[in-house]
């Protein structure tokens, strides 16, 4: 699944209304998105920057066709906001979960900060399996980026799933991510196989991650990672080939793999996106373990401003799952 946003799709902001809504929405008219509506229960009929405001999700699409919703409302929301527009568009979804947004959904009132990020992000997922059933939707729960300091919290979350399958015969959690992409390799290697060994016995898929994709995501990495002249964006095939050899046997895998993108959006030239290194390791899979086309699923992670040619280039490579705004970048957002 790739999903676009360009000038020709039409965006719906949940939360325009709200400062941080108005605020990223203007900033994204002025990229070049076509924001087309808002919504608020009790702001319908009202109007931000001329962007026309509607009571709920159903309204919106009804009235101006729009494809796409962009999701500014208190996070205490979110989760409900989300499968909103996707019952109201049909649409499968993912819900992801970082560390800090379990923390949250669990309050201020737990000391032990460990268990609040478990609890709070075991409870949103029961929240979600509930209202996704009535919702008559197919939902996706995945974590992403826990790096070295939060594998003990993904294990903790593989547990609730152990549980949760013995009694229903299906996960709480559909994945999660190891981003360990900050250690050496033999070390980020092992772990996912350890943990994969506990997970596709209970259907659950494992995202890795090889070579540093820079900027900043739910706490994990930095802007000094960006450069164009970082050997570290740059995955080797070679990594590719041993992760594919040692994980494929025991489950299901996807490799976000680095070829030079960023998380966030980016001035162009910043950095040089490489998408013959997808090809590479693709081709270096096939021909070494005699498979067929693209036999890695992977992850394309960062992107929004790249050039168009290089995006679709990438995704001609296997990639999967991405989430790129491709419009032409005026401002560095």
């Amino acid at each position: 699944m790739s999903i676009f946003v360009d000038e020709t799709t039409k965006v719906i902001y949940q939360g325009l209304t709200g400062s941080q809504g108005s605020y990223y929405g203007r900033l994204n008219r002025e990229y070049g998105t076509q924001v087309v509506a808002g919504t608020h229960p009790k702001k319908a009929g009202t109007d931000v920057d001329g962007v026309p405001i509607y009571a709920n999700v159903a309204e919106a699409v009804e009235a101006t066709g729009a494809t796409a919703s962009c999701i500014f409302i208190p996070a205490a929301g979110v989760r409900g906001a989300v499968m909103e527009a996707a019952a109201k568009n049909r649409s499968d979804v993912i819900v992801q979960f970082s560390n800090s947004g379990g923390q949250f959904f669990a309050g201020k009132s737990l000391e032990d900060a460990f268990e609040a990020k478990v609890l709070g992000s075991v409870s949103a997922a029961r929240h979600i399996h509930m209202l996704a059933e009535r919702y008559g939707i197919c939902v996706i729960i995945h974590t992403d980026h826990a790096n070295k300091a939060l594998i003990p919290w993904v294990e903790a979350l593989v547990g609730y799933s152990e549980e949760h399958y013995e009694k229903t015969g299906s996960p709480l959690f559909s994945s999660h991510m190891l981003d360990l992409s900050g250690e050496e390799i033999d070390f980020n290697l092992s772990e996912c196989e350890r943990m994969l060994k506990r997970m596709a016995p209970i259907g659950m898929s494992l995202e890795i991650e090889l070579g540093v994709t820079g900027g900043e995501e739910d706490g994990v990495g930095s802007d000094d990672d960006i450069g164009a002249d970082n050997p570290k964006l740059y995955t080797q095939p070679e990594d590719c080939l041993r992760a594919y050899q040692l994980l494929s046997p025991i489950g299901h895998f996807s490799l976000a793999a680095s070829f030079g993108n960023v998380h966030g959006v980016y001035k162009p030239g910043n950095v040089k996106l490489r998408p013959e290194i997808l090809k590479n390791s693709q081709d270096l899979v096939k021909e070494t373990c005699g498979t067929g086309d693209k036999p890695l699923d992977l992850v394309f992670h960062g992107g929004s401003g790249s050039d168009k040619a290089k995006i679709a280039e990438a995704l001609s490579y296997g990639v999967f799952l991405s989430l790129i705004h491709i419009s032409e970048p005026t401002r560095p957002y």
